[in-house]
């Protein structure tokens, strides 16, 4: 039962990590495309006379390369997190129990 107990609390906190760090990720590429949206219209109608400026490449750049850094930060800040606070926890319950 003790191990029964033990892999619902590891099921339901592996769920609630990955809900959050989700939620997470989906609002920073929307705050990221925003402020990029943003910036893009606010620059001088010359700017976009360059062939790398053209509008299919910055539409390009608007879902592509904010994806990246979605996937990037959620899966890295998640593993890392996870890994840390394993470690944590685990010395704690060792110290404690050798003491």
């Amino acid at each position: 039962m003790t191990f029964l107990g033990i892999v619902v609390g590891i099921g339901l906190s592996t769920f609630i990590q990955k809900l959050c760090f989700g939620f997470g990720g989906d609002n920073l590429t929307h705050m990221l495309r925003v402020k990029l949206f943003e910036a893009i219209l606010r620059k001088h109608v010359g700017w976009f006379d360059d062939k790398q400026k053209a509008p299919g490449v910055l539409s390009n750049i608007l879902t592509e390369s904010v994806n990246s850094v979605n996937g990037l930060t959620t899966e890295a800040v998640g593993t890392i997190l996870e890994a840390i606070l394993g470690l944590t926890i685990s010395c704690a319950i060792c110290f404690w129990f050798s003491w």
